[in-house]
């Protein structure tokens, strides 16, 4: 914790330095990074000795005497070359701390290019700059949501070319694996839009066949072959991908209301699932959360996640597919259920006494 306290302090100092083109004194730094989230005992003492940190790395750190008073200025003459960008420094930083992001995309279709970009970046700083840069996702980091499609140089492809043929409205003749209908099917599709979503990729396309748009995973096209053939102005499609859902998931949205139990009711109300989310505490401690979503696996998985800490009062018929969901689990785990260890799980709860979740309206 110490260690990172420090980093994020010198970090604040270069983005201080790199917005004063003026310069900053070192009572002006030790005022700057004495806030609620840094360390309170920075003394002058401490940027002194974060100066010559930042300095020992390589970043490029001059003084200038005014009035008597010496200022640190940040030397912009060797990321000249970037500054031609029109980004800054901290800027610039932080789009190159954003490849942590980007390269855990799988098949992400412009990858290539984005690392010729970092190379760039990377020819104008120093190794010890790059490490201390690098230090920066050990303090603040983020963990993907849904799991993350293993790589496959044949995904990859289709990615490209989904990416191209959609910017040139190029008509595509598919092969595809539905994963409901357990069955391959050829369609042909005018893509519209690649979407990152739940750990992988989706192909937003219009289908002429059925009239509408279908969403698709990349990772389910068996064989793609990009035509001659061009689509008219593409359908307007929503900003916001799979907007309606708490998922990728599409369709009409669905009045939506559950109630948390008094244990759990302050982490959910904490965290906003959706746009459309309401709160309310009730007299218990408990927790109502109504939601207008659609109706699909996203949703149920959402619920379910919860166990017996949720019960859904609306829709009837969510509710009435979480119990059916739950009665199916149940009989993974009946008295004559082995484990691996040879022993015979004990009977469990039964639903129509126990477990169940009631629902109204």
């Amino acid at each position: 914790m110490a260690r990172n306290a420090v980093v994020m302090r010198q970090w604040k100092i270069l983005r201080e330095l790199d917005a004063k083109h003026y310069g900053m004194t070192v009572a002006q730094l030790v005022d700057a990074t004495r806030d609620e989230d840094f360390d309170h005992a920075v003394t002058t003492r401490t940027i002194f000795r974060d100066i010559n940190a930042l300095t020992e790395v390589g970043f490029p750190l001059t003084t200038e005497v005014r009035e008597g008073h010496t200022y640190y200025k940040l030397d912009r003459a060797p990321f000249s070359r970037l500054a031609q960008t029109g980004f800054s420094f901290s800027e610039l930083c932080a789009l190159y701390l954003s490849r942590r992001v980007v390269e855990s995309l799988t098949g992400l279709p412009f990858q290539t290019a984005l690392k010729d970009a970092f190379a760039k970046f990377e020819l104008v700083i120093s190794d010890g700059m790059r490490r201390f840069i690098e230090q920066l996702p050990l303090v603040v980091s983020a963990k993907p949501m849904g799991g993350k499609v293993p790589r496959n140089p044949r995904v990859q492809e289709i990615g490209d070319q989904l990416v191209q043929a959609a910017l040139h409205h190029r008509v595509v003749d598919m092969l595809y694996h539905s994963a409901s209908h357990r069955r391959k099917k050829r369609y042909i599709v005018h893509p519209l839009r690649i979407v990152y979503a739940q750990g992988a990729f989706y192909l937003y396309a219009f289908v002429p066949e059925y009239g509408q748009i279908r969403t698709f995973a990349t990772q389910r096209i068996k064989d793609l072959t990009v035509q001659e053939e061009t689509f008219a102005r593409p359908p307007a499609i929503s900003d916001e991908p799979f907007g309606a859902s708490l998922g990728a998931g599409q369709g009409q949205p669905v009045h939506v209301v559950v109630r948390f139990s008094p244990d759990i009711a302050q982490y959910v109300r904490e965290r906003q699932y959706h746009a459309s989310q309401r709160t309310d505490v009730q007299p218990d401690g408990s927790l109502r959360v109504a939601l207008d979503v659609c109706n699909d696996a996203w949703l149920k998985s959402w619920v379910l996640g919860f166990g017996h800490l949720v019960q859904v009062i609306a829709p009837r018929e969510l509710a009435e597919d979480v119990v059916a969901e739950l009665r199916q689990a149940k009989s993974q785990y009946g008295e004559s259920a082995a484990y691996g260890d040879g022993t015979v799980s004990p009977a469990f709860f039964d639903l129509s006494t126990q477990g169940r979740l009631p629902f109204s309206g």
